[in-house]
């Protein structure tokens, strides 16, 4: 699918009437579709979302399918009667559970049509085509492509995948069997697989109907409805493979009743978001207080995968994509530490221009995990810098250690450590570059690794820009340094030689220039002892980029003198690896950095305090993290 640019939008609450009007409106949450919605099939396609659901009124008025477009999930325009029996000359009543595909310049809508079990009607999966997504689609073969039972699968639910190999599959199937199909180029017949069969059954465990796949990271992911439709124990499970054929290993359910919210969640979909690992599920679901079976309602929910590659469940919410994207959080006079309670360490921040700030981390969470906040103490996992066949190489075993995010021209370039445990002669820093925050990142290789350079324990790699010129330090326990990049920041200047600017107890630099002062803030001690980690930040300064550095007496960072920015506290310990400062709209700076908590000690946490101005030296309250403290001002 296609990249799409999302925007705010101002909300307003959608109409409570069953039926929309054909004119925009806006959806503050869910449902975003109220009334006769069902089976929703979610795409992209031309810088838009597009949702194609069943038009679930009473069964023998089901002869129409609208569509629905979006710039940005909220305001939606209304295409009525994209597809109808007006044009399927073989549909008498029932169209539903459309799946829709782009290709060969055309738009495929694939539809379940009539009932198979009545004698004078023919049933089963049909084909229409259009020139654009809000049809109006025509009949593609005059009858149906699939219109019998094989291996015990009923002729409905389809859902057409395209592997990455530029092959298009068919899953189908209702009665608890579900079956795969190979598709023609012209998307119009059936050939048979290499075996020679055009049929095979891939039913996982408990499945009943709603096929859906989607291939994230080389796997495959097979999603389905299970439990009855017109009952509240309907509900969405998955299963994974390695191959689209399966078989499919049952992992859980990830979208089922909530005794709060509604009942008989399912037959979904799942729609590709902007960043790179961002999914939003789109299904139907029935209010609490309806009784009639057809009355569902589309609603649209994020869907999240852990850093061990599987589903998280799936939180049904009334605000819906309102509340996780695409409006701001709520606001709060306070936050409390952690911000995020999970390991992200060696933190990165930038704002984007799309108004979110991006977070990127050591990948604890393999890839690069990047996350996104519009206040900086709700934040949203977005997804991960590279994928594993994108990643770095340049040390095959090495893992991308404490990136550092930056706005060059107009792209967002990281630079990134690579190294094994250890491997303080072998490792190296290189580059990476986007267009967007999200990624996905480029990588432009090694800028150089320590025995090109003789410097050993090369990682931490900090970038600045300083009098038009543009800069990069990094160091580890063997003293920190400088150098001059070339222009696109990609590569050390031509003839540059490192200048060491602070001695051997440091690791993790950021320089910030405030006033005529530069402030170098580094970490000393251990970082990963869990318990007994000893890491603390401190901070030097100087009046030039190069130094010299000193503390308030005036001794040297050459010599590993410094001040104590922030240390051990009753909660946490190993407070360290601090990213860039961020200034709030009321002109607060605050800083991230990482800790072990106490409470929960495994993993390094994400931890934001306030950075105060005293006497031209920056200050933490106490110089321990905060429990509980004011929230940034956005």
């Amino acid at each position: 699918m296609r990249k799409i640019i999302t925007s705010l939008a101002i909300l307003c609450i959608a109409s409570a009437s069953a039926q929309y009007k054909d004119s925009d409106y806006q959806s503050s949450g869910n449902p975003v579709f109220k009334g006769w919605y069902a089976d929703p099939e979610g795409v992209v396609f031309d810088n838009q979302y597009w949702i194609y659901p069943t038009f679930s009124a009473p069964y023998e008025q089901q002869t129409f399918m609208d569509a629905f477009s979006s710039p940005d999930l909220i305001n939606w325009t209304k295409h009525p009667k994209v597809l109808s029996n007006e044009n399927v000359s073989w549909v008498k009543r029932a169209l539903w559970a459309p799946a829709i595909i782009q290709a060969n310049g055309k738009y495929y809508i694939f539809f379940g049509a009539n009932d198979i079990h009545s004698e004078d009607e023919v049933g089963g999966i049909g084909v229409a085509v259009a020139d654009n997504p809000a049809g109006p689609f025509k009949d593609a073969l005059g009858k149906p492509l699939i219109n019998k039972i094989v291996n015990g699968a009923q002729p409905i639910d389809q859902f057409v995948f395209k592997d990455d190999d530029g092959q298009y599959y068919m899953y189908y199937g209702g009665w608890g069997h579900c079956n795969m199909v190979k598709l023609a180029p012209d998307l119009l017949s059936l050939v048979p697989f290499d075996d020679g069969t055009m049929f095979k059954e891939v039913t996982p465990e408990n499945y009943v109907e709603g096929p859906f796949m989607l291939k994230r990271n080389g796997k495959y992911y097979f999603m389905w409805s299970e439990g009855g439709w017109t009952g509240p124990n309907y509900c969405v499970a998955y299963a994974i493979a390695d191959s689209p054929f399966g078989p499919f290993k049952r992992v859980g359910k990830i979208l089922q009743q909530d005794p709060k919210v509604a009942t008989g969640a399912g037959h979904h979909s799942v729609i590709k978001g902007v960043g790179n690992d961002e999914w939003y599920i789109v299904y139907h679901r029935r209010p609490l207080t309806e009784t009639s079976a057809h009355s569902r309602e589309t609603c649209i929910d994020r869907l999240y995968f852990n850093k061990d590659g599987f589903i998280e469940p799936v939180k049904m919410t009334f605000d819906g994509v309102g509340a996780s994207r695409l409006t701001p959080a709520p606001k709060q006079s306070t936050y409390t530490n952690p911000v995020i309670n999970y390991s992200l360490p060696d933190p990165t921040i930038i704002e984007g221009d799309d108004g979110y700030f991006y977070l990127y981390a050591t990948e604890d969470i393999r890839n690069t995990p990047i996350h996104r906040s519009k206040d900086l103490v709700h934040w949203d996992y977005v997804g991960t810098a590279f994928t594993n066949e994108s990643r770095p190489s340049f040390e095959p075993k090495g893992g991308i250690w404490a990136p550092d995010i930056n706005k060059i021209g107009d792209k967002y370039v990281m630079y990134y450590s690579m190294s094994v445990w250890g491997g303080e002669w072998t490792c190296g820093i290189g580059v990476a570059v986007a267009d967007r925050p999200e990624g996905p990142f480029s990588d432009k290789g090694k800028l150089f690794r320590s025995n090109e350079i003789n410097i050993q324990n090369c990682i931490d790699p900090f970038y600045i820009e300083d009098n038009g010129k543009r800069y990069l330090f990094w160091g580890s326990f063997h003293g920190i340094y400088g150098a001059e990049l070339e222009d696109d920041g990609l590569s050390l200047k031509k003839g540059s030689k490192p200048v060491q600017v602070a001695g051997t107890a440091y690791e993790g630099t950021y320089i910030h220039k405030r006033g005529k002062y530069y402030y170098l803030f580094a970490s000393t001690g251990s970082c990963c002892e869990g318990l007994k980690s000893t890491y603390t930040t401190v901070v030097g300064r100087a009046e030039n980029l190069f130094g010299p550095y000193v503390d308030k007496s005036g001794n040297s960072m050459i010599k590993n003198n410094h001040e104590v920015l922030i240390g051990k506290s009753n909660e946490f310990v190993g407070t360290g690896h601090n990213s860039e400062i961020v200034t709030d709209k009321k002109g607060n700076d605050w800083i991230f950095y990482h800790a072990v908590s106490k409470a929960n000690p495994k993993g390094r946490v994400l931890l934001m305090d306030k950075v105060e101005w005293k006497k031209g030296w920056p200050q933490v309250k106490g110089a321990v993290p905060s429990s509980e403290a004011k929230a940034p001002k956005f």
